[in-house]
């Protein structure tokens, strides 16, 4: 029995079978190839199935529309787009000069009062700042800009226009002589009360 031992000395060790690296190399390509093949008959079988659709008759028509729609759709986008970028571009900021302005007119017959509101228009927080902080100067020459008005003329709808541009103005020369440009943009008058 020794003998037979002998025989069998076996180096497992160092023993691999023959040709076992060239077997997993064709069973790695394989798989390779069976997935190429998987993957080709998916794509085909999902291009014939959506032209399937296309093959009933009439599709070129609704597929047309579609294409008239998207590029609808798109241009609709686009003028959004623009409208947004306008509008950035041009913020606007309102700032009301509060208290309304008091005051008295002259006038033949009675003494006359004369209550205003005005609200200002910039495009910038920074404009914004600068009318506040050069309050007392447009409210003083807006105060004298409002007690030498006629209380018959601001009856009357182009008197309050009137009124208005000539209030936008004073403010404007203002702002122009403190801050060297004019910061308002417009000015509103959105009450007017005569007594």
């Amino acid at each position: 029995m020794a003998e037979l031992d002998d025989d069998l000395e076996l180096d497992v060790e160092n023993s691999k079978p023959a040709g076992s690296g060239k077997l997993k190399t064709i069973l790695i390509f394989s798989a390779i190839g069976v997935l190429v093949i998987a993957i080709s008959v998916a794509a085909t079988w999902f291009i014939l199935s959506s032209g399937d659709d296309s093959a009933d008759g009439g599709d070129e028509t609704v597929e047309a529309t579609e294409v008239e729609d998207s590029a609808k759709k798109e241009k609709k986008n686009n003028k959004d787009k623009e409208k947004k970028k306008a509008l950035s571009k041009a913020k606007v900021m309102y700032l009301d000069l509060a208290p309304a302005f008091v005051v008295n007119l002259e006038s033949d017959s009675d003494v006359r009062y004369l209550q205003v509101e005005v609200t200002t228009m910039a495009h910038s927080a920074e404009d914004v700042e600068l009318i506040k902080l050069h309050m007392p100067v447009i409210r003083h020459h807006l105060m004298l800009l409002f007690s030498s008005q006629e209380f018959s003329e601001l009856r009357t709808t182009e008197g309050k226009e009137a009124l208005q541009a000539d209030a936008l103005e004073v403010v404007q020369k203002v702002m122009k002589d403190v801050t060297g440009y004019p910061v308002v943009k417009a000015l509103y008058l959105p009450s007017i009360v005569g007594q």
